[in-house]
């Protein structure tokens, strides 16, 4: 399901989000060059390109940790703001019944697979409880853990519902994990690129900025800067609203 869902990225919608970038004089979302698929049973490949070519590598030594976050909130607003156009030049069509993959999502999955899913998370859970106990001060936190381990995927499915109208094209993976970054010859980052569109979704965008500024974004740096982080967001998301 998760390469059906990344092929159907580079394949389909890419295309599509770039043709509409294009035709108004702006670059291309920043995204790899889709080569080759296979997905025949026992031998699912999928070949992108060679990154390294273009410099792009992982998060290096931060030296400016603002402008790797103001970055990656701007890639972020402009998937987000291009989806958001592409719905609004279907209006009799959504874009999950187009793009038939963004239907599927594995935090959908019943008997079976929930339960698997549900021991995999519980399994994170009871790591993740060490730490807040560790660092201390952090016991109310703690006992929520312990108490929704078993309930994980039922509050995880309840923060993606769709409420319209804050419905866009999500990531669903962004964390630093999934990007890569080009620096220029000081180590500022110059470009940044969104990988891993395996569990892309349409959902509020507030799941992806959640997402990354609370897994990927150190407190001391986010706290006295998130009206900062969020202004640059919606920036980018209105000049691209506008534009479409």
């Amino acid at each position: 399901m998760i390469f059906d869902k990344e092929i159907d990225f580079y394949t389909k919608i890419a295309p599509e989000l770039n043709s509409m970038l294009t035709a108004g004089g702006h670059d291309e979302i920043r995204v790899p060059w889709f080569v080759y698929s296979c997905m025949q049973p026992l031998n699912v490949l999928i070949f992108l390109e060679d990154l390294r070519a273009r410099g792009l590598r992982c998060m290096t030594d931060i030296k400016d940790r603002m402008k790797h976050v103001k970055s990656v909130m701007q890639e972020v607003a402009r998937l987000h703001a291009l989806s958001y156009v592409l719905q609004a030049r279907l209006p009799e069509r959504d874009l999950t019944d187009k793009y038939l993959s963004l239907k599927k999502d594995w935090l959908n999955k019943g008997g079976e697979e929930k339960q698997m899913y549900t021991s995999m998370m519980a399994g994170n859970y009871d790591n993740t409880i060490v730490m807040p106990r560790k660092i201390g001060g952090y016991e109310k936190v703690a006992k929520w853990i312990e108490k929704n381990t078993q309930n994980c995927l039922d509050i995880m499915q309840n923060q993606i519902t769709r409420v319209p109208p804050f419905e866009v094209l999500c990531h669903g993976d962004c964390r630093n994990n999934s990007m890569l970054f080009r620096y220029n010859d000081d180590s500022i980052p110059a470009e940044v690129m969104l990988l891993e569109n395996q569990i892309s979704r349409v959902a509020s965008p507030g799941t992806d900025l959640t997402y990354f500024l609370f897994t990927s974004v150190s407190s001391d740096v986010r706290k006295p800067n998130l009206d900062p982080f969020l202004a640059c967001y919606y920036s980018t998301f209105s000049s691209f609203i506008q534009a479409g």
